[in-house]
């Protein structure tokens, strides 16, 4: 790591914030911030302003850079200051906004999982809260592809499977199973799974499973198990995204498959 990713990251947490949150504050993704912690990439003149007033600290200085371009003029920190606190208002109009949006949206469909329906209400809205936006569009290819481990942040291992029962139904039934369990020791914390099953590439029907719903090992805490089944059909796969935490509290995702398309039919 670098001098000035060292930094970055003493300062974020010294300021007691999140890398969701830093990022949040300057107009970048966690991805970003997390990059220039680990010293992969490094923020250009404009980041490096934002960094400073976001963390109270002259990264400007501190890399160099404050050199290298002219003097601002005079009451160019004003406006800055003044500049800083219109972003600040503007960024508390547009979460206002988008959480109206979130119980107006987010909040009818919860109530539609049947996995939902059963759990006492504090559970449900706890749930609730966590849940994220639909994306705008997924595919099955996506969901196969896997995932990329990052340096330092909890990893989870996959292991899916699909059963063919011919006994227990009127018609063949298919059980199937996704075991995945954190293989580095780092902390993370289960929020929900979402399920989609598609029926063709782009073409899928989403089901949401909050953590309390999702079998977890006593004995080996950091492993949990999802289950599902459905009677033999022309469906491509189940792509999962199961959805948590790390140590600091941020989000971080994982994605996986069960795979029908060479699954026992008769």
């Amino acid at each position: 790591m670098s001098a000035f990713s060292d930094s970055l990251a003493s300062a974020r947490k010294a300021a007691g914030m999140t890398q969701e949150e830093l990022a949040f504050a300057i107009g970048v993704t966690r991805v970003t911030i997390s990059s220039w912690e680990r010293g992969l990439t490094q923020p250009d003149t404009e980041s490096l302003r934002r960094l400073s007033e976001a963390l109270n600290r002259d990264f400007l200085h501190e890399s160099g850079t404050e050199n290298t371009e002219s003097a601002p003029p005079a009451g160019s920190k004003r406006r800055r200051r003044k500049n800083h606190w219109v972003t600040v208002a503007i960024s508390c109009a547009i979460l206002v906004v988008l959480a109206v949006c979130c119980f107006a949206v987010i909040l009818p469909a919860v109530r539609r999982h049947r996995a939902l329906a059963k759990l006492p209400p504090a559970v449900k809205a706890a749930a609730a809260d966590l849940l994220l936006p639909e994306p705008e569009k997924y595919t099955a290819s996506w969901f196969k592809q896997g995932n990329v481990r990052a340096e330092g942040e909890p990893w989870l291992e996959f292991d899916p499977s699909v059963a063919l029962d011919l006994e227990n139904h009127s018609e063949p039934f298919w059980h199937y199973a996704l075991d995945f369990q954190e293989a580095t020791g780092l902390p993370f914390t289960l929020d929900y799974v979402n399920e989609y099953i598609f029926w063709a590439e782009d073409e899928y029907h989403l089901e949401t499973v909050p953590a309390a719903s999702v079998w977890r090992d006593d004995e080996a805490p950091a492993r949990w198990e999802y289950a599902g089944g459905m009677p033999v059909q022309d469906i491509l796969c189940s792509g999962f995204l199961v959805v948590g935490r790390d140590a600091a509290g941020n989000r971080i995702a994982f994605r996986s498959c069960v795979d029908f398309t060479n699954a026992p039919r008769e």
